[in-house]
């Protein structure tokens, strides 16, 4: 229905949109990433035909980035949660190994989202935009 004429509105205007992503991603790029499953499911959209410009869309992390946060996120956390004898604490322990999701998980998941550094399944997508000031409303 984007853009098109709503059947039974008869006198209503529309305007077509012309949506553009402000990502532009590569093969291989994901936004998602749970065991199993691994895609590109967000998208931040925007009208071409306003006036607004999307000057800069951050980059997403790769698998690897990802999987070496994690690494270094669990091995900052052994090195505070040790007890005063030296030994790893329970809490600690669990925190070095993956999050057991219930079943066997692929080597190549175990880092999967949510983790111990990224907080959801989903990657944050952010850009930033601009909205040129019409010249009729500027103010002096």
């Amino acid at each position: 229905l984007l853009g098109k004429e709503v059947p039974g509105t008869g006198s209503l205007s529309h305007q077509p949109l012309q949506m553009r992503s402000a990502y532009v991603l590569k093969p291989g790029q994901f936004t998602n990433w749970v065991p199993d499953f691994r895609a590109a499911l967000d998208v931040i959209l925007y009208d071409t035909h306003s006036r607004l410009r999307c000057l800069h869309a951050y980059p997403l992390c790769s698998a690897e980035e990802i999987t070496g946060l994690d690494q270094q996120n669990r091995s900052l956390l052994s090195l505070t949660t040790r007890s005063t004898e030296g030994s790893l604490t329970e809490k600690q322990a669990t925190r070095e190994s993956p999050l057991d999701r219930g079943e066997p998980i692929r080597e190549a998941d175990l880092y999967a989202l949510p983790n111990s550094t990224f907080p959801s399944d989903h990657l944050a997508l952010i850009a930033d935009f601009q909205i040129p000031l019409d010249s009729n409303n500027m103010q002096t």
